[in-house]
């Protein structure tokens, strides 16, 4: 249940968690099922081709 202290208190042990070197300098790490990454790629690609013509 959310409002058990236990839980809040699992849950902000995994925010102290070093996870920083895992991760490229100035990235956020998300969840994403992979809708955002080809929503990204997708807009990406379209900013390159504008800028190739």
């Amino acid at each position: 249940m959310p409002g058990d202290s236990r839980f809040w208190s699992v849950l902000a042990t995994f925010g102290r968690i070093p996870l920083g070197p895992r991760f490229r300098p100035g990235s956020i790490p998300v969840l994403d099922n992979g809708g955002h990454r080809a929503a990204i790629e997708s807009v990406a690609r379209k900013l390159s081709r504008a800028q190739d013509a």
